[in-house]
């Protein structure tokens, strides 16, 4: 049985400790373009990476999806973004 941490149960030093996390930390940022930092929205590759580096599990029993099939969910609207947000950043910065 996945033991879940909780900031109920321990403090939030104790969670930021946990692999999802340190696994978070050590990938970003996701991309050189700020406009682009959410790894669900705009780099979904990233959140499948973290997950199953740091063998997270689902938090709710009740839902069965994988993080691959949460993710199939941003891809497009994600590919769509980026050249958008790439021409943004370059014009910007």
């Amino acid at each position: 049985m996945p033991l879940y941490i909780t900031p109920i149960n321990n403090s939030l030093l104790d969670c930021l400790n946990q692999p999802i996390f340190l696994s978070y930390q050590k990938h970003q940022p996701f991309n050189k373009n700020h406009l682009r930092p959410c790894p669900m929205f705009d780099n979904p590759e990233m959140l499948r990476r973290i997950v199953k580096e740091s063998g997270a599990l689902p938090t709710q029993q009740v839902d069965s999806e994988s993080v691959e099939e949460l993710t199939a969910k941003t891809e497009m609207p994600s590919k769509r973004w980026a050249p958008v947000a790439d021409k943004l950043w370059i014009e910007g910065h």
